[in-house]
């Protein structure tokens, strides 16, 4: 195997940084987002403070960027869903993907809860929901029409927002474990808004 030709020091920085990511969304997802300290990751990750604060001004920073990868990965199965109108075969598959991810990648619950585009979030979850809003209307008219300017967009935009927070759920319910007797009807509840949603004929136009 040929050598690294980077200097080591910049070799060191780059590996800090995921693991420093790694440590905070551990925490994040046991301790929950506004009881994790920056102290806390620093110690998890076994950085000092100094090294954490050299990275990340803040947590909203670290936050910021474990939002960016996790919206990378699950834009990547965006980009797997069937489309202009999938069936509800192809959607149940789908669904069963997107919170199998979340499970894996032990998603931190103020990303799920928060999905749908809540008033007071983090900017970095406010992107998020614009980015996988602009994904899936990539994919599929209804979403389409829910980001483009029109005289229905409000109603229609408001319609995605409660079927992608509907899917943050499902996730959520998924992210706890077996243990919640419900997950599989929240999935299931989710499907259909998302089969719902996505078959519904577009507005007529205006005379």
């Amino acid at each position: 195997m040929a050598p690294d030709p980077r200097p080591a020091a910049p070799r060191r920085r780059t590996s800090t940084r995921p693991r420093l990511c790694a440590a905070a969304r551990e925490l994040f997802f046991v301790r929950g987002f506004e009881a994790t300290t920056m102290e806390q990751i620093a110690e998890a990750a076994g950085s000092p403070r100094s090294t954490l604060y050299n990275h990340f001004r803040d947590k909203d920073e670290v936050l910021a960027a474990i939002v960016d990868d996790y919206g990378a990965g699950l834009i990547e199965i965006i980009q797997h869903l069937p489309g202009p109108t999938p069936t509800r075969a192809e959607i149940d598959a789908w669904l069963q993907r997107v919170v199998a991810f979340a499970a894996r990648e032990r998603t931190p619950t103020i990303l799920l809860t928060h999905l749908g585009g809540a008033l007071e979030v983090p900017w970095s979850i406010a992107q998020l929901g614009q980015r996988l809003l602009e994904a899936l209307a990539e994919r599929l008219p209804a979403f389409r029409r829910a980001v483009e300017p029109g005289p229905d967009q409000g109603l229609i935009l408001a319609r995605a927002l409660v079927v992608m927070n509907q899917i943050g759920q499902a996730c959520l319910r998924r992210v706890r474990g077996d243990a919640d007797q419900l997950a599989p009807y929240v999935l299931t509840v989710a499907a259909e808004l998302f089969e719902r949603f996505v078959h519904e004929p577009p507005p007529a136009a205006a005379d």
